[in-house]
């Protein structure tokens, strides 16, 4: 699986740059409000107490920032209690205080509220509502139909540390040394995942990080900082001020199980955010970290691509495959079995040739005693002993003539036992193994045209519903954009006229008219905000909702091409070409056996018979050989009865020999075609044998290189992951609280992270 579509859901750069702006926003607006409050304030005590001021200001806009992002952004904002856990720390990001702030909410508005925590100093901070607390840490609260917000403070450890190292020249220094300083700055934020979780992943118990997000801000002013970039993160210009904002995810790297060389070149989960500079007189007010855990709630793993049917045609494939390979076996035992008959066939064939050659001597013979019979009564006591002896070697071509007969059929349908199937029962096992190759590549074809059509649809139909979902989210980070941009010009405004009351006196008449007309700008500023929040909220919805689909439809799009490629590494199509050649072995042999046994039409249009019709042929013959013999054996035994019956018998004995001399011819021709078709039926069997033998070599090897490994990617690499993926997912969706829970309620927990300043 291109491992790179995690990354790319993860990554929310269009949540990185909203992110960016509210902060801006923010920013400004706390300004403003703090100027027009102290507007009538002179001299060094005012500027102090702006100062002051500004910085909580300052302070609190970030958070609110960071926290109105993190909670718009997401699908699961509706939970019982929202729990926002502040760490402060110092410069370096050891933490030296945890502040709770617990938000329990009231839709039923009932009369009280009970909650489980075990904070201390608990204090309401919206309300004057009381609670009671028992020994088993329950709090009820007096709530009154209303929602309760309290805080308090804990010694517990967040789940996640935040380590900043700072660099001067390449040379690490103490964040309180590199106040005032001027040279090339850097900025590293190194985040250690602590909170582990057990799960069981193929049988086998594993221990996972909780996915948790963090993503760190913070405001550099242009006059001190140059040339700033940030690795892991974005920089947006804002006025006078650039904002970086960068992105991490500690521990989840570990937690797929994968290393960089599994990911595409330039494309990391990235762990870390470090930031650099050109600066001018150092200084850092503070920098703000987020952390949440619920970040895959989004990512929807079960309409990734349909990969359900995708894993039923590979099921398919794989069954298929095996069937072919299962039928190419059979094949290979068949041909086997009838190439170890075609020695006994061939012997057959010998005896009944040579038997054939004595029968015909005889009838040879046998027509010359005729021919001398017919010649005169007076040499018949001369011609009796060579006839005698042509009957002799009649039956002695007889004997041989049965004997070659019987080894003919034996060779060709077998002793009936089952010990000796003979060549008919080899070529049912060839015919047999032959139906089965054909079913398996008919199904080896339908499935793999199958799991490439599903794919190539799959693939297009994400892609467009990427493209789509993408294009949703351009148009609405440019109306968001423009939003900010309406809003930035009237800060603009007011800024300009702050700059005329900075130009007067405090005392003289300008600077009351300069004073006035800044507050009504100021007013009408303030009052363009919570417009711009609801905006800015509803913008950021529609973007965290594309982004989500484009992520998730990206994600099947890549997995589907992992597996197109692991099936071209897996080489089907050499394969296919193998079994292809094995199967012209196959037909080959199967067409020699063919002539061999039924004979064929040569290009003359004569029949050339094969072993089925020589057989009959030769079972023709030997019939009326053996009618002839009788009649000769009759013949020749009343021989010496009397001259009157010899010529009485010559007559009809001459047209026995005139049958029998006509059939010898059908009996020798027999004999040769049988011979011929013996010969071409071994050939035949020699070559199925040997096709059989790589066509099974090739299936073997074709399903355990080809479909099985291919198979195995898809159900053991790509199906690894996305069982991983949905562990994490229910692991970041279980992580709701950092206190406690009251039974049967659910909770949203999110951290924020400050450092104190570096001046």
């Amino acid at each position: 699986m291109k491992r790179k579509d995690l990354l790319q859901t993860l990554k929310g750069k269009h949540a990185m740059k909203v992110t960016a702006a509210v902060l801006a926003a923010a920013l400004v607006v706390s300004s403003v409000s703090v100027y027009s409050v102290n507007a009538e304030r002179n001299g060094e005590e005012q500027e102090a107490l702006l100062e002051r001021e500004s910085e909580n200001e300052t302070e609190e806009a970030l958070s609110r920032a960071l926290d109105s992002e993190i909670s718009e952004g997401s699908k699961e904002a509706q939970a019982d209690k929202e729990e926002t856990v502040y760490v402060i720390s110092d410069a370096k990001g050891n933490a030296k205080e945890v502040i709770v702030s617990d938000w329990l909410k009231n839709p039923e508005q009932k009369e009280t509220l009970s909650d489980v925590s075990d904070l201390e100093e608990i204090e309401n901070v919206k309300g004057d509502e009381t609670f009671t607390k028992s020994n088993n840490n329950t709090i009820t609260w007096q709530a009154d139909g209303e929602d309760i917000y309290y805080q308090g403070k804990t010694d517990k450890k967040v789940p996640v540390d935040v380590k900043i190292t700072y660099y001067l020249e390449d040379k690490e220094i103490a964040p309180e040394k590199l106040a005032g300083q001027n040279g090339n700055v850097k900025i590293r934020f190194d985040y250690v995942n602590k909170e582990k979780q057990t799960i069981t992943i193929d049988g086998k118990e594993e221990e996972i990080y909780v996915p948790f997000t963090v993503l760190t801000g913070m405001m550099l002013p242009t006059e001190n900082f140059k040339n700033v970039t940030v690795k892991n993160g974005k920089v947006l210009s804002e006025g006078n001020h650039d904002i970086v904002v960068g992105v991490a995810f500690p521990g989840l790297k570990d937690s797929l199980a994968i290393s960089s060389k599994d990911l595409d070149t330039g494309m990391e989960i990235p762990d870390y955010v470090e930031v650099s500079a050109k600066v001018t007189d150092f200084s850092l007010d503070m920098t703000m970290s987020a952390v949440l855990s619920d970040v895959l709630s989004d990512v929807n793993l079960t309409e990734s691509g349909n990969l359900n049917e995708l894993n039923d045609s590979m099921d398919e494939l794989s069954d298929a495959s095996g069937k072919l390979v299962d039928g190419s076996g059979e094949l290979k035992d068949g041909a086997d079995t009838l190439n170890s008959k075609t020695g006994d066939l061939k012997d057959g064939a010998d005896s009944l040739s040579k038997g054939v050659k004595e029968y015909t001597d005889g009838v040879g013979q046998l027509a010359s005693g005729i021919g001398s019979l017919k010649e005169g009564t007076s040499k018949l006591n001369g011609n009796v002993p060579t006839l005698l002896k042509g009957v002799s070697d009649l039956n002695k071509g007889m004997a041989d003539a049965k004997k070659g007969a019987d080894s003919l059929v034996k060779g060709y349908q077998g002793d009936g036992t089952g010990k000796n199937p003979g060549a008919a029962a080899g070529a049912a096992s060839l015919a047999q193994g032959a139906a089965q190759l054909s079913q398996g590549i008919a199904a080896l074809s339908q499935g793999v045209d199958g799991m490439f059509a599903s794919m190539d649809q799959s693939i297009g139909e994400n892609q467009a519903n990427a493209q789509a979902a993408s294009q949703a989210a351009q148009a609405a980070s440019k109306a968001l954009e423009g939003h900010l941009m309406e809003f930035a010009t009237k800060v603009g405004e007011l800024m300009a006229i702050q700059q005329q009351l900075n130009s007067v006196s405090a005392n003289s008449a300008e600077y009351a008219a300069y004073s006035q007309a800044y507050q009504a700008k100021a007013a009408e500023v303030q009052a363009g905000l919570g417009s711009l929040q609801t905006t800015v909220a509803a913008d950021v919805q529609s973007i965290s909702d594309y982004s989500a689909k484009a992520g998730g439809a990206l994600g099947a799009v890549q997995a589907l091409q992992t597996i197109k490629e692991g099936a071209a590494k897996s080489d089907l199509t050499g394969n296919v070409k193998k079994l292809s050649e094995g199967a012209n072995q196959v037909t080959a042999g199967a067409v020699a056996l063919n002539i061999g046994i039924n004979g064929y039409t040569n290009e003359k249009g004569e029949k050339v018979m094969g072993l089925a019709e020589g057989t009959a042929s030769l079972q023709k013959g030997l019939e009326q050989l053996a009618k002839g013999t009788s009649t000769l054996n009759k013949k020749g035994g009343t021989l010496k009865n009397g001259v009157e019956q010899l010529d009485s018998g010559a007559g009809k004995l001459s047209e026995g020999v005139t049958k029998l001399t006509g059939n010898s011819s059908k009996l020798t021709e027999g004999a040769d075609a049988l011979l011929k078709g013996t010969g071409q039926f071994a050939e035949g069997v020699e070559e199925l044998k040997s096709g059989a033998g790589e066509l099974n070599d090739g299936m073997i090897q074709f399903d355990e290189e080809g479909i099985q490994k291919l198979t195995d990617t898809f159900n053991g690499d790509i199906g690894n992951l996305l069982d991983r993926l949905e562990k994490l997912k229910e692991s970041g969706d279980n992580y709701n609280t950092f206190t406690a829970l009251p039974e049967g309620s659910s909770g949203k927990v999110k951290f924020v992270i400050k450092t104190e300043a570096i001046k």
